[in-house]
Protein backbone atom coordinates (compact mmCIF):
# COMPACT_ATOMS: atom_id res chain seq x y z
CA UNK A 1 0.00 0.00 0.00
CA UNK A 2 1.41 3.31 -1.25
CA UNK A 3 0.90 6.64 0.93
CA UNK A 4 0.54 10.06 -0.87
CA UNK A 5 1.68 12.84 1.25
CA UNK A 6 3.34 16.32 1.22
CA UNK A 7 6.26 17.25 3.58
CA UNK A 8 6.06 20.74 4.42
CA UNK A 9 8.06 23.12 6.85
CA UNK A 10 6.32 24.53 9.87
CA UNK A 11 8.42 27.24 11.86
CA UNK A 12 8.87 26.11 15.54
CA UNK A 13 7.00 29.02 16.47
CA UNK A 14 3.40 27.81 14.81
CA UNK A 15 4.22 24.47 15.40
CA UNK A 16 2.41 24.55 18.82
CA UNK A 17 1.89 20.94 19.47
CA UNK A 18 5.98 20.06 19.42
CA UNK A 19 6.31 23.46 21.66
CA UNK A 20 4.01 22.28 23.91
CA UNK A 21 5.26 18.81 24.60
CA UNK A 22 8.72 19.95 24.93
CA UNK A 23 8.35 22.82 27.04
CA UNK A 24 6.15 20.64 29.38
CA UNK A 25 7.80 17.73 31.08
CA UNK A 26 6.45 15.22 33.24
CA UNK A 27 7.32 16.19 36.50
CA UNK A 28 7.88 12.71 37.58
CA UNK A 29 9.36 9.37 36.17
CA UNK A 30 6.67 7.30 35.10
CA UNK A 31 6.05 3.90 36.76
CA UNK A 32 7.01 0.68 33.69
CA UNK A 33 3.64 0.32 33.35
CA UNK A 34 2.62 4.08 32.09
CA UNK A 35 0.12 4.42 35.10
CA UNK A 36 1.41 7.44 36.16
CA UNK A 37 1.02 8.60 33.01
CA UNK A 38 -2.47 7.85 32.74
CA UNK A 39 -3.26 9.21 35.45
CA UNK A 40 -1.62 12.28 35.19
CA UNK A 41 -3.45 12.72 31.86
CA UNK A 42 -7.00 11.57 33.00
CA UNK A 43 -7.04 14.65 35.62
CA UNK A 44 -6.22 16.97 32.88
CA UNK A 45 -9.25 15.76 30.66
CA UNK A 46 -12.07 17.90 30.10
CA UNK A 47 -14.79 15.48 28.87
CA UNK A 48 -17.90 16.81 26.93
CA UNK A 49 -19.94 16.65 30.16
CA UNK A 50 -17.25 19.63 31.39
CA UNK A 51 -18.11 21.83 28.69
CA UNK A 52 -21.94 21.56 28.94
CA UNK A 53 -22.30 22.14 32.74
CA UNK A 54 -22.40 25.82 31.60
CA UNK A 55 -19.62 27.37 33.15
CA UNK A 56 -17.31 26.23 30.81
CA UNK A 57 -19.83 27.66 28.34
CA UNK A 58 -20.03 30.81 29.23
CA UNK A 59 -16.67 30.79 29.21
CA UNK A 60 -16.83 30.20 25.67
CA UNK A 61 -19.42 32.62 24.66
CA UNK A 62 -17.27 35.22 26.56
CA UNK A 63 -14.07 34.61 24.71
CA UNK A 64 -15.76 34.67 21.38
CA UNK A 65 -17.17 38.18 21.85
CA UNK A 66 -15.54 39.44 25.15
CA UNK A 67 -16.96 43.15 24.79
CA UNK A 68 -20.42 41.81 25.69
CA UNK A 69 -21.03 43.52 29.37
CA UNK A 70 -23.55 40.49 29.92
CA UNK A 71 -21.08 38.44 31.73
CA UNK A 72 -21.11 37.96 35.38
CA UNK A 73 -17.15 39.30 36.65
CA UNK A 74 -16.69 35.61 37.80
CA UNK A 75 -16.50 34.32 34.13
CA UNK A 76 -14.55 37.69 33.02
CA UNK A 77 -11.94 36.51 35.44
CA UNK A 78 -12.19 32.54 34.73
CA UNK A 79 -11.85 33.08 31.34
CA UNK A 80 -8.57 34.28 31.47
CA UNK A 81 -7.08 31.05 31.95
CA UNK A 82 -8.49 29.83 28.06
CA UNK A 83 -8.34 30.99 25.11
CA UNK A 84 -10.05 29.82 21.86
CA UNK A 85 -7.92 28.41 18.47
CA UNK A 86 -9.63 27.30 15.82
CA UNK A 87 -12.95 27.47 17.13
CA UNK A 88 -11.99 25.36 20.22
CA UNK A 89 -11.37 26.45 23.62
CA UNK A 90 -8.01 25.48 25.28
CA UNK A 91 -6.95 25.62 29.15
CA UNK A 92 -3.89 27.96 29.44
CA UNK A 93 -1.28 25.52 31.11
CA UNK A 94 1.86 26.91 33.31
CA UNK A 95 0.51 30.42 34.37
Amino acid sequence: MEYSFVVKHLPGKDNVVADCLSRYPPSQISTENGQDDIEHLYHGLMTMDDFYDGELASIFRFLQRPWNQVYPLRIKLQAKSYYIQNGRLFKKLGE
